[in-house]
């Protein structure tokens, strides 16, 4: 559930007294990145918070499209004060343009993403993500392709969405008072 992970991230910024929060998103045509960014702008919407278009910046979910998007929010007249970035690997070059420009994390700025990894708690500070399902995801795939071979019949396509978990580890901080 794209939308569902980017709102409990963006949630878990909120609940920490951040708002203006900047979001690395995907590329503007795929599903997963409007869904993504849709979860962002709900969760700031359910918090009275108006989306700023200005913190919204789209990468290719490369690491090095993560640090340029970073350094175009490092770049605004008002800065955010945490980021969301809507995968992993934008996240190494979020983190990358963050240490290059002497911005501590979590003090300075927070960070989350989707998508845990396992080298995201090695990581100094260990990185705060919300984690999908993968397993179940790959075991339900794998079960649906076996049932399509098995029938005889051409089965229809269906959906099935999986719920994720935050899993808050230390790159996220209260924004001082």
């Amino acid at each position: 559930d794209n939308r569902m992970a980017a709102d409990l991230a963006v949630s878990h910024l909120l609940d920490l007294g951040h708002r203006r929060i900047g979001i690395v998103a995907g590329m503007r045509h795929q599903r997963v990145s409007q869904e993504r960014l849709a979860g962002y702008r709900r969760a700031l919407r359910r918090r009275d918070v108006t989306p700023d278009p200005a913190l919204v910046v789209h990468g290719d979910f490369r690491l090095e499209e993560g640090r340029a998007c970073a350094e175009r929010l490092l770049a605004l007249p008002e800065r955010p004060t945490a980021i969301f970035v809507a995968n992993n690997l934008m996240l190494i070059g979020v983190m990358r343009a963050l240490a290059e420009a002497g911005i501590r994390v979590p003090d300075e700025m927070s960070v989350c993403s989707i998508d845990d990894f396992p080298w995201a708690p090695a990581f100094q500070p260990a990185l705060t993500v919300v984690r999908q399902p993968i397993e179940a995801m790959a075991a339900a795939a794998f079960a649906r392709l076996a049932a399509r071979l098995a029938s005889d019949e051409d089965l229809a396509a269906e959906q099935q969405v999986f719920a994720p978990e935050l899993v808050v580890r230390q790159s996220c901080a209260r924004l001082p008072d």
